[in-house]
């Protein structure tokens, strides 16, 4: 059980802060107009993906994103939830030792590097690397 925490406590430290959320919309100007309308959001700049979507910004950071497609799945309107996080060699190699299986992707702009990943329950998660070692 000490290896166990010990590795926990390891992959926790890595993890600095919830960086955004990613949201599927079927409508994207009828889901953009309720977060910036209702909730006070503002739409601002996104790296050219090859999806149509938006960010949007909760003063000077981009907290949600919101790209636009079907519904469903194991995620429903979730698509995944991003920490920024530090160290990626050693979590990468931490993740493979567990067997957990990532996927890493570039920023079209290169300024992150992303590693995504499931939870155990199947969860969808992000991993930003911003740290010009991490990339």
């Amino acid at each position: 059980m000490r290896t166990c925490l010990a590795v926990v406590g390891k992959i926790t430290a890595m993890l600095q802060a919830l960086d955004h959320v990613t949201l599927r919309s079927t409508d994207l100007v009828r889901t953009l107009a309720f977060y910036e309308r209702v909730l006070g959001l503002r739409a601002g700049p996104r790296p050219p993906f090859g999806v149509s979507g938006a960010w949007l910004y909760a003063q000077t950071r981009p907290v949600l994103h919101v790209v636009e497609g079907p519904i469903g799945g194991r995620g429903g309107a979730i698509d995944h939830v991003a920490f920024e996080a530090s160290g990626r060699a050693a979590l990468s190699a931490l993740l493979d030792e567990a067997g957990v299986p990532f996927e890493l992707v570039a920023l079209p702009d290169g300024s992150a590097l992303q590693m995504f990943l499931f939870d155990p329950d199947g969860a969808r998660l992000e991993l930003v690397f911003k740290h010009p070692e991490d990339r």
